[in-house]
């Protein structure tokens, strides 16, 4: 979309600070008959409460419901102990060969003789290894035979040995038979509520057991004979390549309250295990359920469609008399991690006689969180009235959770439930179209602020930036639909619907975790585990595959053209866990803000996208425009360099990379070389802009980022900043926008020298 193409401003995050909520209410005890007191902001001092709810009218026709968790757990605790259940598919399918991804483009895949079920295996190690003394791990395998691998056992030193032996051990079979696997899982759950519990089940393609109806029903049954009205615990699928039947890990994973999420290619396997026992580390809260309660006149509907779904029902009660409840299954609650809930409102108040409004009790709308923390049963409430005269949230956060909410409908739409209450994907014909994905975009609030990083992420997921298409545009074209796109939307569909961040890939789904240190300092921790940990034992002689059908890039597990040539030479288990790699080192921390609060933090460089945000050294907070990634080459030229911070960190940087160690005052070139992936980075652009607009905080030093304005002029060069291509910003913006994107990064592989002044003078294509 043109409108889309030009500069994208700097994010909102000098928005007016929220108000304290003086409608919040708090349950003194936890019984539920214990009336809700309303504690008046003027009258007695505020409490402290654990977790926070507010309601907000946002519109003539809109209602946000936000739930705030506290950031971290108090002073001096840890999480809390969990159970954890692996269900391993092992069917013959799992021996099929996973290549080694390519570093880039136009390189060679790698053919070590993994198979899908080697690379699992490497990802349960990582989960052994991420564990505690406190926590219990168990693994299921399920095949023709479903066998308990090994019973639960706590993640001491001893036992990690052990369970690492024998998750190593496992061999393919035959069959697929996934509910005889799962009944055979939850017979392994201990039932301590005191533990955050989960059942991971892993399998790359579809059930092929006889049942005499649906494994959701049979679920269903399972449930009803326990006298529970829901899974015990979390149950997330984990669907590996392109044979899948995503529709039913679609629904195992909704009815279960888990997640579905796709692992695309061997690639994608890392990131996508990563990032979902990260989410599972930082739960707060477990079978947390918002009730609101409202009068009769009013109408309130949740967009998007899944299984469990309640519907309003009207009710009497002596306080409210007749009134209208409306429950919503929030799941699970994470530490540092936002829930928000917008409902369509028709107000149908003018609809009523004097008489009916002189009777009615209540006019405002209430809203009632219940959740479980260990055996404790916890209530927070809030009330607002139907004024929308003062909004206490910002234009473009409303905007964001409204435009979020529209994107889930759509989505959802593309997953209707059949009578099994299965999700079955739209068939060719009936896929939306280009044109009507613009319709969509038209109508969205977000973009109305592509200026805020939390809608241009919204955006971006669906029509993507400047010369690259969405993902989601990409995934509804004919030919990709069948092949990768249905599981990819299906996935996407659950981490906007619950707000939880699956991988690194989608930038509209970047920010749900990224507002919480916890939760990246966890992912970080399996990151590193992941890559450090020993490849295992490869289970298959390197063979090429047969010639494949090329397909788009960021989702698809082939490129055209590209020939899979085994190499015997050892691994990096880093492949499989490909962020993209950023003129700095990928690990290196750099200082960003969050755009929900203002508050700053900092990330490995090779995380950041464009969109998020970064303090700079004029202490403005700028949008990325573009990360680019090059890998170092020692044969040409491209090197870095350590500068020793402080006794405790180290910045390795490329050698003419302008950084500074007082502020600002002097900035100079490092020396010396190491070899290490680089990461350079481009700000967005304003009028007012100097230099030190474009500088970011690395590892507590400052660094220049590109197009930061100083250009060579009259032969002064005072500043080591200046330079003819790096200083001008039309330049740099022109050259990165020709090359290659992948992942939310330009792919370069090193620059053009200008004939003249033998300096860099643009990137070439990776």
């Amino acid at each position: 979309m043109t409108w889309l193409n030009g500069t994208i401003n700097e994010a909102v995050n000098d928005e007016k600070k929220e108000k304290d909520d003086d409608y919040d209410i708090i349950m003194p005890d936890h019984s539920p008959t214990h009336l809700a007191l309303r504690i008046k902001e003027d009258s007695v001092p505020q409490p402290q409460f654990a977790c926070k709810v507010s309601v907000h009218r946002v519109d003539r026709d809109g209602l946000i419901v936000k739930v705030v968790p506290p950031a971290e757990p108090v002073a001096n605790e840890t999480r809390g102990p969990m159970e954890l259940v692996l269900l391993i598919d092992v069917s013959g399918s799992m021996n099929d060969l996973a290549p080694v991804p390519p570093s880039s483009e136009g390189e060679e895949s790698e053919q070590k003789g993994f198979t899908v079920l080697d690379l699992t295996k490497h990802a349960a190690c990582t989960l052994v290894e991420s564990l505690n003394k406190h926590d219990t791990l168990c693994v299921v395998t399920f095949s023709t035979d479903c066998k308990v691998l090994f019973q639960a056992l706590h993640m001491d030193s001893k036992n990690k040995s052990f369970a690492k032996e024998k998750i190593l051990s496992m061999q393919p079979e035959e069959y697929t038979y996934l509910w005889s696997g799962m009944r055979l899982a939850l017979d392994q759950l201990s039932g301590n509520p005191c533990m955050t519990g989960a059942i991971k089940i892993f399998t790359d393609g579809q059930p092929n057991e006889r049942l005499s109806n649906s494994i959701i029903a049979a679920m269903g049954r399972w449930c009803k004979e326990r006298g529970l009205q829901n899974m015990p615990v979390p149950i997330h699928t984990f669907g590996f390549g392109y044979k899948l039947q995503d529709g039913l890990l679609q629904s195992i994973a909704e009815f279960g309250g888990g997640d579905y999420c796709f692992v695309p290619d061997t690639s994608m396997l890392g990131t996508v295990f990563n990032h979902a026992v990260a989410n599972l580390k930082v739960t707060y809260a477990h079978d947390a359920t918002m009730t609101l309660s409202y009068p009769n006149f009013l109408d309130l509907t949740e967009l998007g469609l899944y299984i469990g779904k309640a519907a309003p029902k009207k009710v009497t009660s002596e306080r409210e008399g007749a009134h209208v409840e409306y429950s919503i299954n929030l799941r699970t609650i994470r530490f540092g991690q936002s829930r928000d809930l917008f409902f369509q409102l028709r107000d149908r108040s003018g609809e009523l006689s004097k008489t009916q409004r002189h009777s009615l009790r209540s006019s405002c709308i209430r809203a009632t969180l219940k959740y479980r923390q260990g055996r404790e049963i916890k209530w927070v409430s809030a009330e607002s009235g139907l004024s929308i005269n003062n909004p206490r949230l910002s234009s473009a956060e409303i905007a964001f959770h409204t435009s979020r909410a529209m994107l889930v409908e759509f989505l959802s739409q593309l997953f209707p439930l059949t009578e099994r209450d299965e999700h079955k994907a739209l068939l060719d014909h009936r896929i939306p179209t280009s044109n009507d994905i613009q319709h969509l975009v038209s109508r969205l609030p977000a973009s109305n602020f592509i200026h805020d990083p939390l809608n241009l992420g919204l955006i971006m997921d669906l029509v993507g930036a400047e010369n690259k298409k969405g993902e989601i545009e990409l995934a509804l074209q004919n030919g990709s639909w069948q092949k990768w796109g249905r599981h990819y939307l299906s996935s996407l569909l659950m981490a906007h619907q619950y707000q939880k961040c699956f991988s690194f890939k989608d930038p509209g789904t970047q920010h749900y975790g990224k507002g919480s240190q916890l939760f990246c300092n966890e992912l970080d921790v399996l990151d590193g585990l992941f890559d450090s940990l020993p490849a295992p034992p490869a289970s298959r002689l390197p063979v090429a595959p047969a010639p494949r059908l090329p397909a788009p890039p960021s989702y698809d597990d082939t490129v055209a053209g590209r020939h899979v040539t085994p190499i015997p030479t050892p691994i990096k288990m880093s492949r499989y866990r490909k962020p993209g790699s950023n003129c700095f080192a990928g690990n290196t921390k750099v200082l960003v803000v969050d755009p929900a609060n203002g508050t700053t933090k900092t990330m490995p460089i090779e995380k950041l996208r464009p969109g998020d945000t970064v303090k700079t050294l004029q202490g403005k907070s700028k949008a990325v425009r573009t990360v680019l990634e090059c890998h170092t080459d020692q044969a040409k030229g491209r090197t870095m360099t350590v500068i020793t911070v402080n006794d405790a960190t180290a910045l390795w940087v490329t050698p003419w990379h302008p950084v500074s160690q007082d502020g600002g005052s002097t900035w100079f070139f490092p020396a010396e070389a190491y070899p290490e992936e680089k990461h350079p980075e481009m700000l967005e652009r304003q009028a007012e802009d100097i230099a030190n607009d474009h500088a970011i905080n690395v590892e507590g030093l400052w660094g220049a980022t590109m197009g930061h304005g100083l250009i060579s002029k009259d032969g002064e060069e005072s500043d080591v900043r200046v330079h003819e291509f790096y200083g001008d910003w039309d330049a740099v913006a022109r050259s990165l926008d020709e090359l290659p994107q992948s992942g939310g990064l330009a792919l370069g592989n090193g620059t053009t020298t200008d004939e003249i002044t033998g300096r860099s003078s643009g990137f070439l294509p990776l």
